[in-house]
């Protein structure tokens, strides 16, 4: 095949031709051309038309790969913009770049109104949050996707390698486990989600997460109620980040500390934030009963056949007392044992007459209780009037008795406010003639054993109202 000499892009003249027309007019201007001569020329045209042919037909085939390249690049999604420019697209290809330039700037915007929110600083966050949406008014709902997920520009979620690493940063750092809410507020800000959790999998149904935060936190007012059910509540912070994060909102543990000491309160500066306050002070706990177990020999009488046997019994009665944060207390002094007897300071409305009612005050860590037995309601028929006549004629008056009761609140190792020790029990006695007798008892740790706290479930299981 003969060569071809390319001198430019597109064009190429064959090597051939060029040797042939050499070789003509070196032939005419020699001595001797005769025949010979003839029968050159001949052949160097033939030769010429071959190379001529061979020419066209790869031209043909290099302008047809040429228009075959041009057509896939056109058709590849990574085509050049300058292609399209160069095709007259060049204005929309502009107006589209502002487009992007502009919300990119709504991006950072709102980004910025995330991390100054995180961080309480509101008025900043509004700020903001206004200057993107005069941007662009839809940018929340193009920033985040249908799962609560923060979109980045090429579409992909931020759970990227680097915002796991730095999350695994933020956890790994060294510090106090209790300042788990700044890491939490921090991992928040990297990941610029601001819903209350992101379910793992996909839902069919409407998830916990489509809840704003407000009405999210009044749910757990509702939760802890008003009987303090705080156990609850801590157990729902351990479910994720975002629980755990509202279930220290500090408004919820400030309206605690409020109902608890009232004007007494004070500001949490002592102790740091209003939950440790309310963990750390002296309390009472409202989720259960205090119960104090006593237990005693006491000996009978000799039979008269054998005077020297004397029969022996063992004695065990309960003592149990409820708290509620309003200031009611109920008082119960019974044999039977808690499986049977914890039903009875359920409700607050009284159903038995074996328990006392009455009111605490609590100041610092003693608890000052004053109890009384209910008044019992006789049903008016055909018998009460005759009671009430026997009653008058009766010379032997019991009176009205308070019980005074004085207890120290303690803690035991790790469980704060478990235990209650006496201080002082008294009986008051009133007379109808205005005669009033105290018998005081004598506190011996045998006679007097401390109550104990236990945690009862079928008190925390309906809540009657929020806590306010």
């Amino acid at each position: 095949m003969d060569e071809i000499q390319s001198r430019g892009p597109g064009t190429f003249v064959p090597l051939a031709e060029d040797t042939a027309g050499e070789q003509g007019s070196s032939g005419s201007g020699g001595e001797g051309g005769g025949d010979g001569n003839g029968d050159e020329s001949g052949e160097a045209q033939d030769e010429e038309s071959s190379s001529s042919n061979t020419l066209v037909t790869m031209e043909t085939e290099l302008e047809n790969f040429r228009q075959e390249w041009r057509r896939e690049l056109e058709e590849s999604p990574q085509f050049d913009a300058s292609v399209g420019a160069s095709r007259g697209n060049t204005a929309e290809l502009s107006e589209s770049h502002k487009e992007e330039i502009v919300e990119e700037k709504a991006r950072r915007y709102f980004l910025q109104g995330i991390n100054a929110e995180q961080s309480g600083r509101l008025y900043e966050a509004i700020s903001f949050y206004r200057r993107a949406v005069q941007l662009v008014p839809d940018i929340e709902f193009k920033m985040f996707d249908n799962s609560g997920k923060m979109q980045t520009d090429n579409g992909s979620d931020t759970s990227d390698d680097s915002a796991v690493e730095e999350e695994e940063d933020v956890l790994n750092e060294d510090g106090d486990v209790s300042d788990l809410v700044t890491k939490f507020n921090n991992l928040s800000a990297l990941s610029g989600c601001t819903l209350i959790c992101q379910p793992d999998l996909d839902q069919k149904t409407t998830h916990i997460s489509a809840l704003p935060r407000e009405v999210f936190m009044y749910i757990l007012r509702w939760l802890v109620s008003s009987d303090f059910d705080f156990h609850s509540l801590e157990q729902v912070s351990m479910v994720s980040r975002g629980f755990y994060l509202c279930a220290r909102d500090p408004e919820i543990w400030r309206l605690a500390c409020l109902r608890v000491w009232d004007v007494n309160c004070g500001h949490p500066n002592k102790y740091g934030t209003w939950r440790d306050m309310y963990v750390q002070r002296p309390r009472l706990r409202f989720n259960g009963a205090y119960i104090s177990r006593t237990t005693y020999v006491r000996y009978g009488e000799a039979m008269f056949q054998d005077a020297s046997y004397r029969p022996c019994y063992l004695v065990e009665y309960y003592r149990y007392l409820r708290f509620f944060p309003d200031g009611m207390v109920f008082m119960l002094t019974t044999p039977d044992d808690p499986y049977q007897s914890l039903a009875k300071l359920r409700h607050r409305k009284v159903r038995h007459t074996t328990v006392l009612t009455g009111h605490y005050r609590l100041l610092g860590n003693s608890v000052s209780i004053i109890a009384k037995r209910p008044k019992v309601e006789l049903p008016v028929g055909s018998n009460y009037f005759r009671y009430r006549r026997n009653k008058q004629n009766l010379s032997h008056d019991p009176g009205e008795q308070q019980y005074h009761l004085k207890l120290e609140v303690r803690n035991i190792k790790h469980r704060t406010n478990f235990q209650l020790l006496w201080q002082h029990y008294a009986i008051h006695t009133k007379y109808r003639n205005g005669q009033e007798t105290v018998s005081s008892f004598d506190l011996t740790p045998k006679t007097f054993p401390p109550f104990w706290f236990s945690r009862v479930r079928s008190f925390t299981t309906e809540s009657i109202s929020p806590l306010q």
